[in-house]
């Protein structure tokens, strides 16, 4: 883990910020020291910066205040999901999907970019305002301003028409945005990323969000919360090394094809990702259980298989990881019944049947209701003592893989 010494606070102009020996800190709350922020992100993604959003330090009062109003571009727009997440197991059963949601945002969040005012605001969390934690925050959001001028993130949050879709650009979009921060505090103790063990250090990272995902009961919100940042700056620093700054820069327009990519560590061997499914090789969903009709069709990823997966505890890390790994699709259809109830089936698609059949078996350790066949497996799951008949046996041949 990278230290995060203390440094000194410098008074620094623009064409002397990219020569300093250590990233330069400074009050966030001056606008001197907004612009001086804006410069280091020049500096590290090697181009230039043309517009300074504005910067409002708030609490984490307002901040609630915010995501109750749903003034934050940021706040999920999943709600719909929360039964099925209850069923699967990747919510905790008590949990409201919109009050778990903000208590997870108050705690983590240290500072955000509303790309629907082009503004950023910080979180006053009781540390000093020039401190390098505080100014590497901003260096992080002021990353997705920047990213904001060139790609519209409120347009690219707007075309996600999946959770799958959703994640990707979260990965992306956080991903540059946190290597950079991760680089500018490297910089903050004399260092600089080609001197970085960037192999190393997301390893151990890695394994904390792991730790993490085994610990908590929402295995849901460290998919969506935790690996944006954890895998996507990996994936993203994997690219540096490779392309450079360019091939960073290049990553919120043009993602990897699914969310799978980033499971992967880009310094490991790996064969080519599985051919990304497009459109549904079957004609029709699962049929409803009696007494429900179909609410919702989704498409989680490879990265919330995963975390689904591990969540029985079965299968290791790296099992899972493995059986995510072979990911060609997915669908997720939600069924409403009386009282606001739901069922749910869930249909993989995986690049061979050998993965549909062990996927089958872990599931149905789990107590799910699962068929496999055709390289597909679809599992079922009610809520106890509803539509025990319910089943969807092996998928018809239209859902063969083509």
């Amino acid at each position: 883990m990278l230290g995060l010494a203390v440094v000194l606070s410098l008074g620094a102009c623009a064409e002397d910020v990219c020569d300093a020996e250590r990233m330069p800190t400074c009050d966030i709350r001056q606008e001197g020291c907004q612009q001086t922020v804006v410069d280091m992100v020049a500096c590290l993604r090697g181009d230039t910066v043309t517009e300074t959003p504005p910067v409002t330090v708030i609490s984490p009062e307002e901040l609630e205040a915010r995501l109750r109003g749903g003034a934050d571009p940021m706040m999920m727009e999943t709600l719909q999901l929360e039964g099925a997440l209850h069923q699967l197991g990747m919510l905790d059963a008590d949990a409201s999907l919109f009050e778990a949601a903000v208590a997870d945002r108050v705690a983590g969040t240290r500072a955000f970019f509303s790309s629907t005012e082009n503004a950023v605001y910080v979180v006053d969390r009781g540390e000093p305002a020039d401190s390098v934690e505080v100014v590497g925050t901003l260096l992080h959001e002021m990353v997705h301003a920047v990213q904001h001028q060139e790609h519209d993130l409120f347009a690219l949050a707007a075309e996600a028409e999946t959770h799958e879709a959703l994640l990707r650009a979260r990965l992306a979009v956080e991903g540059e945005a946190t290597f950079y921060q991760l680089e500018a505090l490297a910089w903050s103790e004399g260092h600089r990323a080609d001197e970085i063990d960037w192999d190393a250090y997301f390893d151990g990272w890695v394994a904390r969000t792991q730790s993490e995902l085994d610990e908590g009961g929402s295995p849901f919100f460290v998919v969506y919360r935790r690996f944006p940042y954890v895998l996507g700056a990996r994936h993203a620093a994997g690219r540096w090394v490779v392309g450079g700054d360019e091939a960073v820069r290049a990553l919120p327009a043009t993602p990897p094809e699914a969310s799978l990519a980033f499971l992967r560590d880009p310094w490991s061997g790996h064969p080519p990702l599985p051919r990304r499914l497009r459109t549904s090789p079957c004609d029709a969903p699962p049929p409803p259980p009696a007494g429900y009709d179909r609410a919702l069709r989704e498409e989680m990823g490879a990265p919330f298989l995963y975390a689904f997966l591990r969540a029985g505890r079965r299968l290791s890390h790296l099992e899972a990881r493995s059986h995510a790994d072979r990911w060609q699709r997915d669908e997720l259809f939600v069924y409403g019944g009386p009282d606001g109830r739901v069922a749910v089936a869930w249909r993989i698609f995986t690049e061979d049947e050998d993965t549909a059949r062990a996927l089958e078996a872990d599931v149905l350790e789990r107590g799910f209701r699962a068929a496999a066949a055709l390289g597909t497996v679809t599992l079922v799951a009610t809520p106890p003592g509803e539509a025990t008949g319910w089943s969807w046996d092996a998928p018809s041949p239209e859902c063969a893989l083509p």
